[in-house]
């Protein structure tokens, strides 16, 4: 698929989530390779192979989004112990990374996704899945001349959006707390439904699958940290990459209310992981609070007609910012 009609910063946000993703994935397949037995190690080549798989099946991007589902198939074996880390299969991963890698840049420089021959990648992997390996793939031709470029039209100005409404309460009760904050709303909030830009009912549903996962993701790991003191940077780590995931994904669908405040969010996180603030309780209060809140925007989607009923995000936008400043 070309980038005809396609938004442009749309486009650029997908570029560069899925190189960082492919820049996640690569070295931890090489040190998987020296220790086949490592979970943790599966888990993080797991995750960014899935957000991938989501990014580009939101936009329509068939090959790439066809190739990281079977590569998201095989690492969901091999995590849960169903198939052995092998170096047959190390080769069949390493070789889909080399092609989606191949992919996004020719979409990037030259404005489709090249004509690189997944078709005997995708062999071996299902191959590997029903028992057997396929012969290697042979090696991919170049990528052809670009499509002509169409101009985009102008993206949609974001706007803050609503009030949290009484259904907030039952995420922070099912987590046994309720953290205290005065959220004040906006009086220039507007609570027009508008449309995402999603490719078909499946991409949403699959955006709004791995949201409900980074959301439990986050409650437990904000949990963790808490009952912690706050100092355990591996778990500040991921709750940064939880936040700046759901970020990339929510720009790619345009839904303006969620980018907007997991972007404060991260760059609230980024200071704490860089040592500029510490985790306080205070601050992890406000974390969980906003992740009630994330759980309430994606529950307004209508994943049939594609619409949301936007939420006004503007009181936690600020608590953010001034916890941010200090």
């Amino acid at each position: 698929m070309s980038q005809e009609f396609m938004d442009p910063e749309i486009l650029a946000d997908f570029f560069v989530e899925a190189k960082e993703h492919l820049e996640t994935i690569e070295p931890n397949l090489l040190e998987l390779e020296k220790n086949p037995a490592n979970l943790g190690l599966l888990n993080e080549i797991f995750r960014p192979m899935h957000s991938l798989k989501g990014a580009s099946g939101f936009l329509g991007l068939n090959k790439i989004n066809s190739l990281a589902h079977k590569a998201e198939n095989i690492l969901d074996e091999l995590r849960q112990g169903s198939m052995a880390v092998t170096a047959e299969i190390m080769d069949i991963i390493l070789a889909a990374t080399d092609a989606l890698r191949n992919m996004v840049e020719s979409l990037e420089t030259k404005g489709n996704e090249g004509d690189v021959d997944t078709a005997p990648i995708i062999a071996r992997i299902e191959a590997a899945l029903a028992g057997g390996v396929a012969p290697e793939a042979p090696a991919a031709p170049s990528a052809p001349e670009p499509e002509p470029e169409v101009v985009a039209a102008e993206p949609e100005p974001e706007t803050a959006a609503v009030e949290l409404e009484p259904e907030a309460e039952a995420p922070a009760q099912a987590n046994g707390r309720r953290p205290t904050l005065q959220v004040e709303a906006s009086p220039d909030f507007d609570a027009t439904p508008y449309t995402l830009t999603t490719v078909g009912e499946g991409h949403l549903a699959d955006f709004l699958e791995e949201a409900g996962e980074i959301v439990a993701n986050l409650n437990q790991s904000l949990l963790d940290l808490e009952a912690g003191g706050g100092g355990n940077s591996d778990l500040v780590n991921d709750i940064f990459r939880y936040f700046h995931n759901l970020k990339g994904n929510s720009g790619i669908i345009g839904f303006r209310e969620l980018n907007a405040l997991t972007h404060e969010g991260e760059t609230l996180l980024n200071k704490v992981r860089k040592g500029e603030m510490a985790a306080s309780q205070s601050l992890i209060d406000l974390l969980l609070a906003v992740v009630d809140s994330i759980e309430v925007m994606i529950g307004k989607v209508d994943v049939k007609t594609g619409r949301v009923i936007p939420a006004d995000i503007s009181g936690f936008v600020s608590l953010l910012q001034q916890a941010s400043e200090g």
